[in-house]
């Protein structure tokens, strides 16, 4: 049985103005602050303040290999990775609450699917971010509404030089692949970027140990 699990392609412009300083509080030892892209960021100050254990660096998410968001997410504590739907969409469920009670955001800008209020977190590959705040719990009135139980937020990598390239290509098992471009532009004041990926798998393949059944003859799936 052939079947295609996975396609992204999502694809990203974004510019901004550095109007003025974003209050940050103290940013894990493992994160590349200079990364960080501070338009559209929540940064709560005081004892609820984000911390490494809300917080998934670039770093962390490449050094356990999270191609995507879902899997991503997963790193932190009190996140739970699920599949739900006839599409196995991926999903987490953050102490206990879904993505309709702790919506996703990208640089501050809330993400949502009309249809059932739910979003395939595989749909959205980590190669552009420069880290993934989770706020659980009571997060800030910045989110605005529907964060009963917290808010995940997408944080975009910042451009660091006039240039800024980054690109890698990759194979993965099940006739896989990864591929990913990431253009910036640093002018001081201005910043402009630039990115798109892929993440493409087309079969599974199962254990040499698993056992063939009436619904599955093993092989790949």
């Amino acid at each position: 049985m052939h079947h295609s699990l996975s396609q992204r392609v999502p694809l990203f412009l974004l510019a901004g103005f550095a109007l003025g300083q974003t209050a940050l509080a103290q940013l894990p030892a493992a994160a590349d602050t200079s990364r960080v892209f501070n338009l559209g960021e929540v940064r709560v100050l005081g004892r609820r303040s984000l911390d490494s254990a809300n917080t998934a660096a670039s770093r962390q998410i490449e050094a356990f290999n999270r191609l995507d968001v879902g899997r991503a997410l997963n790193l932190l504590p009190g996140v739970n990775l699920s599949a739900v739907g006839a599409r196995n969409e991926s999903m987490v469920y953050v102490r206990g609450f879904d993505l309709r009670q702790v919506p996703v955001f990208i640089d501050g800008i809330p993400v949502y699917v009309p249809y059932d209020g739910y979003v395939d977190l595989a749909r959205f590959t980590t190669f552009d971010l420069a880290e993934i705040n989770v706020a659980k719990g009571f997060s800030s009135v910045i989110y605005g509404p529907n964060t009963m139980g917290g808010a995940i937020n997408l944080v975009s990598r910042r451009p660091q030089k006039r240039f800024d390239f980054d690109g890698r290509a990759g194979l993965l098992s099940g006739q896989g692949r990864r591929l990913n471009l990431n253009l910036g532009t640093n002018l001081g004041k201005f910043y402009l970027q630039g990115s798109a990926s892929q993440l493409k798998q087309e079969t599974f393949p199962l254990s040499a140990q698993f056992t063939p059944v009436t619904q599955e003859d093993g092989g790949r799936t």
